[in-house]
C-alpha cells in the first residue's frame, strides 16, 4: 500500500499479441483443401469443401489460425493459400519442415519458444510465461500444451528442450508488441518504399532542406508547368534514386528534388 510520499509501482502493461487457436496440424487440412481448388475461394465454398459450413466455430477457428500463421492469405471471397501454405502441402520433407517452423516462429508462440529456448518444453512454465507476457489466465494450461505440439509439429523440440539452433535461425519472424503475425517479406519491403516516399513527421520546427536541381538546364518545361518532386532521400534506396532521375533526364523534364 502506498504512503504518503511513496509513488505506487507502475504495472507493466501487457501487450496483446494474438495466439492460434489451433495447432499447425489442425490447420493443414484446410490448407490442403484450399490449396485443392486451384485459385482463390470464398470461405462458404471452402467450408462445403470441407463438409461444414463457414459458420462452424471449429472451421472459423481453423481458418483464423491458418491466416495466423501465414499459411493462407486474403479474405472474403479471396482466400488463397500462400508460399508459406504451398510449400506446407508440396509434398517435400525439407520444405514442409521450414514451414512448419517458419509458421510456428511468426505468431506469439515463437516469442515464447524464443524466451525458452534450450530449457524444457515444460507446461507449467509456458502456461506462467503466457500469463505473464500475454495476460492470458483462465485457459493457459491448454494453449501452453497447444504451443508444445505445435512446436513438435514443427520440429522445434529435441529431446524434450527448446532447440536453439532452429529457434534462433527463425527469430526474425518473431511479430512485434501489439502486432498479430509477423508480416510477410514482401509487404515489409512495400511499406518501407512507401514510407521513403512520405513526408516526414516534423516536431516543431523544420530541419533546413538542401535543394538539388536535376536535369538539363536548357530543358523548357512543358506548356510553362514546372513539375517538383519532394523525395525524402535518407530514406529512399540509392537504385530507386539512379533510376528516378534517369528517367527525369530522359523525357528532359526540369524538376527539383528537396532532401
Amino acid at each position: 500500500m502506498a504512503t504518503n510520499g511513496d509513488k505506487p509501482e507502475k504495472e507493466q502493461k501487457v501487450r496483446p499479441v494474438r495466439l492460434p487457436s489451433a495447432s499447425i496440424s489442425e490447420v493443414d487440412p484446410v490448407v490442403r483443401t484450399l490449396a485443392g481448388l486451384g485459385g482463390p475461394s470464398s470461405a462458404p465454398l471452402l467450408a462445403q469443401q470441407r463438409q461444414t459450413t463457414a459458420s462452424s466455430s471449429r472451421f472459423q477457428m481453423q481458418l483464423a489460425s491458418a491466416k495466423l500463421y501465414g499459411l493462407i492469405s486474403g479474405s472474403g471471397a479471396q482466400l488463397d493459400v500462400s508460399d508459406r501454405g504451398r510449400a506446407l502441402v508440396s509434398g517435400d520433407p525439407d520444405q514442409e519442415t521450414t514451414a512448419r517452423r517458419e509458421a510456428f516462429m511468426s505468431t506469439g508462440f515463437g516469442r515464447i519458444a524464443y524466451r525458452l529456448r534450450g530449457r524444457a518444453a515444460d507446461a507449467a512454465v509456458i502456461a506462467l510465461r503466457l500469463q505473464q507476457d500475454f495476460g492470458i489466465a483462465d485457459d493457459a494450461a491448454t494453449v501452453a500444451e497447444r504451443l508444445i505440439t505445435s512446436a513438435r509439429e514443427a520440429s522445434l523440440i529435441e529431446n524434450a528442450s527448446f532447440d536453439v539452433q532452429p529457434i534462433e535461425q527463425f527469430q526474425h519472424l518473431i511479430p512485434a508488441d501489439g502486432q498479430a503475425t509477423a508480416r510477410p517479406a514482401a509487404q515489409t519491403k512495400a511499406r518501407t518504399k512507401r514510407a521513403a516516399l512520405e513526408p516526414a513527421e516534423t516536431t516543431g520546427r523544420e530541419s533546413p532542406k538542401k535543394t538539388h536541381r536535376i536535369g538539363r538546364e536548357d530543358a523548357r518545361p512543358f506548356g510553362g508547368l514546372q513539375i517538383v518532386l519532394r523525395v525524402d532521400l535518407g530514406n529512399l534506396p540509392s537504385k530507386e534514386l539512379v533510376e528516378l532521375v534517369r528517367d527525369l533526364q530522359a523525357i528532359g523534364v526540369p524538376s527539383e528534388i528537396e532532401a
